[in-house]
């Protein structure tokens, strides 16, 4: 079975540049023939936004009718919001805008002798930081969902597909703010993972490409298909790519994930058009939205790449 996995794409009626990009990855998709595509989130640029949130979404969701209906998309922060006290909350506004407009924001299908699992990760540690009350509900109906899916594989292996990544320098990190899971929710999620057969956990969110393991889980990071990050800014290893990712995974749980380059996509540094793309955000980048926590230096990059 052949999965497309597309990220960040950050599609907006005011951004025709990153629109350009995905018709030439919608192009290139076509010629692949995938068995399926997944789509890990920040379908919008701003979708998140109070005001033109709406038309941002609305947008993104007309975009991806080119993939067809078995297409499989999830939301990420700039889709329905992240943590409470950031400038963006996940909150029921946010989640019934994605709902109406996008779909579900979480899916369990069964393809190729494999469990596909697909989740919010902005849902994990809302409860935690004292969340809006839906958003708090919402969390705890996921964690329900993703128990039931791991119990009901029937033996076959599992694939998840979210929009933050589970670590961002190791597995045993502690709080990392807006880039990765919080350490309490890592560790609930990745004792769920080694109980369950869970082979693959592919993620977008860092604009960072990046293809790993750790112990016997295979971790994918997406890169964008929109903008790259500015020279510093970037998390992951493989430095500094648009694309999208094409696993190939097979009935006897084996996993080959490789990062293509995707033919006509335009490259687009944040650094420089930021101000632009986010006018009412500190420096083109919201400060409640990143958190405390910054770029990491080359010596903190991904660190875990054991068999």
């Amino acid at each position: 079975m052949r999965i497309v996995q597309i990220s960040d794409t950050h599609l907006s009626p005011r951004e025709p540049r990153f629109d350009a990009n995905w018709q030439a990855a919608l192009a290139f998709l076509k010629e692949l023939q995938p068995d399926l595509v997944i789509h890990t989130g920040d379908l919008a640029l701003d979708g998140a936004d109070e005001a033109r949130g709406e038309a941002e979404l609305a947008h993104g969701a007309a975009a991806m009718a080119g993939l067809g209906q078995g297409a499989l998309i999830l939301p990420g922060n700039h889709d329905v919001g992240h943590f409470p006290g950031m400038a963006q909350p996940v909150d029921a506004e946010r989640l019934e805008r994605w709902t109406r407009l996008v779909g579900p924001d979480r899916f369990c299908v069964d393809r190729g002798g494999w469990r596909l699992v697909g989740l919010n990760a902005l849902l994990f540690g809302q409860a935690a930081l004292g969340g809006e009350e839906a958003a708090c509900a919402a969390e705890a109906a996921q964690w329900l969902f993703l128990e039931a899916a791991l119990d009901g594989r029937d033996g076959r292996p599992v694939a998840i597909f979210s929009h933050k990544p589970v670590f961002v320098e190791r597995m045993d990190e502690g709080e990392t703010g807006y880039w990765g899971l919080r350490p309490a929710e890592r560790a609930r999620f990745m004792a769920l993972c080694e109980a369950h057969d869970v082979r693959l956990h592919a993620s977008g969110h860092l604009h960072s490409p990046w293809i790993g393991r750790h112990a016997g889980l295979a971790i994918t990071w997406a890169p964008s298909t929109a903008f790259v990050l500015g020279e510093g800014e970037q998390l992951g290893a493989s430095g500094r790519s648009l694309g999208f990712v094409l696993h190939e995974l097979t009935p006897d749980g084996t996993v080959d994930s490789r990062l293509l380059a995707v033919p006509g996509l335009e490259e687009y540094d944040f650094s420089r058009i930021g101000a632009e793309i986010y006018p009412a955000d500190v420096g083109g980048v919201d400060a409640g939205t990143l958190g405390e926590a910054g770029p990491l230096s080359e010596a903190d990059r991904p660190k875990e790449n054991a068999a």
